[in-house]
């Protein structure tokens, strides 16, 4: 498994619920939230374990709000950051409007 979560997430984001091809932009270097955006902040994490992070999004709460990242996240981003942004960018506005991102 190389990820947990993420597919909850994914079918949160998308358009009907049914995982519609959704496009998403991560930031991991803002210490702020953008407008339209929301984060995942780093809860724990080890070099082997992997990464649990909060998704600090409230419709997050219907599958526990918690996603977790394998370790080749050490591979591809050189670290589990304490932050990421993420900001769906295919949503029509009343989805957006939902997930509270306007």
């Amino acid at each position: 498994m190389m990820v947990e979560g993420a597919d909850d997430l994914c079918e949160l984001l998308s358009y009907d619920g049914t995982h519609t091809k959704i496009k998403v932009c991560v930031n991991i270097v803002s210490d702020k939230m953008p407008k339209g955006w929301f984060r995942i902040a780093k809860e724990d994490s080890s070099i082997t374990g992997g990464a649990h992070y909060q998704v600090d999004l409230v419709a997050a709460n219907s599958f526990g709000g918690f996603i977790w990242l394998c370790p080749v996240t050490l591979f591809v981003l050189g670290q589990y950051p304490d932050y990421m942004w993420i900001k769906p960018l295919n949503l029509p506005e009343e989805k957006m409007h939902t997930l509270g991102l306007k």
